[in-house]
């Protein structure tokens, strides 16, 4: 089941992911999700918006174990332990790039967030639609402190 892009009147995209389940409009952020036994819809109003982050971990344990069993390879008598010290070398640093991850996140002042996955994302793509999100909020907050002349 597809996630068909309803807009509100007088509401245009300004980005969206190449999925469509992250959207920026002029009007909100919007978050849809369907899958066969659970869907998530979220939407935030730009108005009500008080931060995004974009937030990372990694496991550099991973590495620090690598360099151990790197080093192990130099200092092993026999060679079938210089072999597997090898290969357990190569699963802790594919561990570590594997295990890498990030999330996009939008805040509300009513405490309400969405999460979205950056799995696919470039560094830029997420910068850029963190960058976005953040102009349509200070667009919102001058419309709505600019006082009539």
């Amino acid at each position: 089941m597809a996630s068909q892009q309803t807009l509100l009147s007088g509401e245009s995209v300004i980005l969206s992911s190449e999925d469509n389940q992250l959207i920026l409009t002029n009007y909100r952020v919007k978050y849809e999700v369907v899958a066969r036994s659970s869907s998530t819809y979220k939407s935030i109003p730009i108005s009500k918006i008080s931060a995004c982050a974009l937030n990372t971990r990694s496991y550099p344990i991973f590495l620090v174990l690598a360099a151990i069993a790197l080093l192990a390879i130099f200092l092993a008598p026999e060679m079938q332990q210089r072999v597997g010290a090898g290969i357990a070398a190569v699963i802790l640093v594919a561990l570590y790039f594997g295990m890498r991850n990030g999330q996009i996140e939008v805040f509300s002042d009513s405490g309400e967030s969405i999460a979205v996955p950056t799995k696919g994302l470039s560094h830029e793509q997420v910068k850029k639609f963190l960058e976005a999100v953040a102009n349509q909020s200070q667009l919102a907050t001058a419309l709505l402190w600019k006082s009539p002349t």
